[in-house]
């Protein structure tokens, strides 16, 4: 009899290997070469607790020429076309890395500057499989960034026809039908070979072939638990180590089911094997069969649910593109194409790839690099998705076409340091799983003390671990406040995240902004005092004004009309105060009195923009400003839910007047710099108040930042504002007390699918200690309640949602 090469595993990958091929190093055995020099790699550098995550967490290096695979990099045209940002100390690259597979995969990744000298900052998104790099150029290139990561096994895919590759991969998992096949043909033959069993025909079936039908059964159930609940069982077993190594003190739900399945394997052992009977090889599979058809309906759902796309399509950013004639419009960025040009004012951000057009600008990439150092680009040169425009408005020449996912990126990405609040549903599943454990323990010794002879107990204990369903309480409050994330977008707010929805709930104080917030920016009453203007002059404000995107500015130059402007230098805007900047020889300002130099001004209720040409005082504008459509409602309405309500300024003491019918004196608080209202806001909170603040967004920032809840509102939403964590669209201003109605009602949708969660579970569970409910049973019930909380929570928030905005649309009609 031939002798069997003994198999060994890789340290690195974990797959099997042959003695007579395997290669050692370091007490270490490894497949191949690129395993070995993957580990040295990482031994090299420290990072060895990589394997320590997870067994053989590496993935197989295949022997292949990276420089030769990547040459493609060493051209400079193709890396420009996939960085998202580049200057001669930063680039920024999303790669998409298909291999990404398990947390050791997230840990090694963002370790990566350990790794490699150049590489600043690396961060994973696991469910997208997309790792976002920011690097220095001057000290490696973007070829040399892939070579490592496929020398670590994590191979970049990058596709010439679409720098976003991750947007065309392809996401139907196959593995999973792999295993529903497999298992489903296991479970199939182990209950067919089973009817003597199921009829009680033991006596018609010779001794020799009834045992044989058993072993055969055993034999179909063990790819059936060890391929097909691989997930379940790794699972369990990441969660444990965590647990008791301190990393993670909860434990995943996989641990209760495999456990459930363990004790159905090891009774089935014994009864087969030792005891000569039948066990429950067709419980087991069929267990795991279920339990895989389970997390298929599960993701169905998911994909047909999913909020985020809807999120996506309805996110409201606008530009200025340049007509054929001439003038400039706004227009959706979904409308912007290869070549359009496009202006933007200070502050306001560029939504894609451009060229610039006018001489020179200066450009913010905070919201890409997280530096906010201002960086000059010069006529020609290439900008990137992302720079907020400082300074004079410029013109640009859109490169490539609009990546809004990339804005939405930039969206998410914008996080503020709050303090984490402890949900009743955390606290909930936290004990969940450690009371399933006890139950379940419990429920098998005293049915094992009741009936020691009788393999019940092991049938009760499986059940109890399989039909527990912690997965319905985490799931209720997600996936609730995800549909309730889909319903206001169509009605105008478009929020962050989820938790900003939460906050909502808990606001008592609503702190509001007068200009372009309470009035229209759009529509203003604007009326010139003055020396009347030359057409000179006229080019010289309506050239200011050109480059700010205040509701103010716009409002003049509304006024002025469309003439030709004229080139404009040395822009500067004072928040709160004014702007000004050097046109054609001349210094020009706008703004409040002081700021032109004037030591007095008139007391009046409406508001005054002075304008100065050199030295000389021109004249000013008097501004009456436009209410929004039916403030007056919203302000009651808001009362009456008993909200408490200010009213922050920066416009003068007498302007009291315009706003005396809708607040008292004391929720006006007026000359209010930037800085004074986040000073406010501050107090507020300081006082215990969880404070909504309502802004343009433009000068507002510091106080939306600072507030619990910060909301911009914008007729066109030209400038981006980062700051902020919901936008209102301004024709939905009518709605905000709907909105905030709604936002408190969608915590009713979670308590609801919270009792039926606990009901499941109660009767569940109970049944299961009763012994009536078998394990298979269980496997099918499991994975239904984790369905029907999805779908109680998307059809719960659309009830609502119509139920809330339907006196609206009927007042309409």
């Amino acid at each position: 009899m031939a002798k069997t090469e003994q198999q060994l595993r890789c340290y690195h990958c974990g797959d099997a290997c042959s003695k007579s091929t395997a290669l050692h190093y370091d007490d270490k055995v490894f497949c191949c070469q690129g395993c070995e020099a993957a580990y040295r790699l990482l031994q090299d550098n420290g990072l060895c607790d990589y394997y320590k995550l997870s067994e053989g967490a590496g993935i197989k290096i295949e022997h292949d020429s990276w420089e030769d695979k990547y040459a493609f990099l060493d051209s400079e045209e193709v890396v420009n076309s996939l960085l998202d940002y580049r200057d001669e100390q930063l680039a920024v690259v999303r790669l998409y890395i298909p291999t990404i597979h398990c947390s050791s995969c997230i840990w090694l990744l963002e370790h990566l500057p350990r790794l490699q000298e150049g590489i600043e900052e690396a961060r994973l998104f696991f469910s997208k499989k997309v790792l976002q790099l920011h690097y220095r150029p001057d000290v490696l290139s973007l070829k040399e960034v892939a070579v490592l990561l496929a020398r670590l096994g994590y191979a970049p895919l990058i596709r010439m026809d679409n720098a976003a590759a991750e947007e065309k991969r392809p996401t139907t998992d196959y593995r999973l039908y792999w295993k529903l096949g497999l298992t489903g043909f296991c479970a199939g033959n182990i209950m067919l070979l089973s009817f003597p069993e199921y009829f009680s025909l033991q006596e018609i079936v010779e001794g020799q072939y009834l045992r044989f039908f058993q072993y055969l059964n055993a034999a179909l159930a063990l790819p059936a638990f060890f391929y097909g609940g691989s997930d379940y069982l790794r699972g369990a077993r990441h969660s444990l180590r965590n647990f008791f190594s301190g990393k993670d003190r909860q434990l995943s739900l996989d641990v209760p089911l495999a456990l459930g399945m363990w004790a159905l394997l090891l009774r089935s052992a014994y009864d087969t094997f030792v005891a000569g009977q039948a066990g429950y090889w067709d419980s087991l599979a069929g267990l795991v069969f279920f339990l895989l058809i389970g997390k298929w309906i599960q993701n169905k759902t998911y994909e047909h649910l999913s909020f985020e796309r809807d999120y996506r399509s309805y996110f409201p950013l606008a530009v200025q593109r340049k007509s054929p004639q001439g003038y400039y419009r706004s227009v959706p960025i979904r409308q912007v194409d290869k070549g359009d040009v496009l202006r933007l004012h200070h502050e306001e951000v560029l939504p894609c790839d451009s060229v610039l057009l006018s001489g020179k600008a200066y450009l913010d990439y905070s919201f890409v690099t997280g530096e906010s150092r201002p960086v000059e680009a010069h006529q020609g040169e290439r900008l990137y998705a992302g720079a907020k425009v400082i300074g004079q408005a410029i013109e640009v020449q859109v490169e490539k076409p609009v990546e809004q996912s990339y804005l939405v990126s930039l969206w998410d990405n914008f996080r503020k340091e709050r303090p984490a609040q402890r949900r009743f549903v955390d606290v909930v599943a936290q004990y969940f799983t450690f009371a399933t454990l006890t139950l379940a323990v419990l429920s098998s010794v005293i049915w094992y003390w009741l009936s020691p002879d009788s393999p019940h107990w092991w049938m009760v204990g499986s059940a109890v671990l399989i039909v527990a369903c912690p997965c319905a309480l985490s799931l209720s409050t997600p996936f609730t406040l995800g549909a309730a994330m889909t319903v206001l977008a169509k009605r105008g707010l478009f929020v962050r995240n989820q938790e900003v929805i939460e906050r909502l709930r808990e606001v008592q104080h609503i702190v509001m902004d007068k200009t372009g917030t309470l009035t229209e920016s759009s529509r203003s009453d604007v009326e010139w005092q003055g020396q009347p203007l030359n057409h000179k002059e006229k080019q010289l404000l309506a050239s200011l004004v050109a480059q700010s995107s205040h509701p103010l500015s716009r409002s003049i130059a509304q006024l002025l009309g469309n003439i030709p402007l004229l080139e404009v230098s040395n822009f500067r805007e004072q928040k709160g105060a004014g702007i000004a900047a050097e046109i054609a020889g001349d210094i020009v300002r706008m703004g409040s009195a002081a700021f032109v130099g004037l030591s007095a001004a008139p007391q009046s209720a409406e508001s005054y923009v002075y304008v100065a040409i050199n030295t000389r005082i021109a004249g000013f504008f008097r501004v009456r400003p436009v209410y929004r459509q039916g403030l007056g409602e919203v302000l009651r309405s808001l009362r009456t839910m008993g909200y408490r309500l200010s009213l922050l300024s920066g416009d003068h003491a007498h302007s009291a007047k315009l706003f005396s019918p809708f607040f008292k004196a004391e929720e006006m608080h007026l000359e209010q710099s930037p800085h004074d209202k986040s000073r406010f806001i501050e107090s507020c909170q300081q006082a215990g108040e969880k404070v909504l603040m309502l802004g343009d967004g433009l000068n507002d920032a510091g106080a939306l930042q600072q507030s619990d809840v910060g909301m911009a509102i914008s007729e066109e939403i030209h400038a981006f504002s980062p700051a902020c964590d919901a936008l209102l669209r301004a024709d939905a201003f009518e709605q905000l007390p709907h909105i905030l109605r709604y936002a408190r009602a969608s915590r009713y949708v979670v308590y609801t699918n919270l009792a039926l969660s606990l009901i499941y579970n109660l009767i569940g569970i109970s049944w299961a200690v009763s012994g009536a409910l078998s394990p298979v049973i269980a496997a099918i019930l499991m994975p239904l309640s984790s369905v029907s909380v999805v779908v109680v929570a998307t059809l719960g928030a659309q009830w609502l949602g119509f139920r809330h905005f339907s006196k609206i649309n009927s007042k309409k009609q």
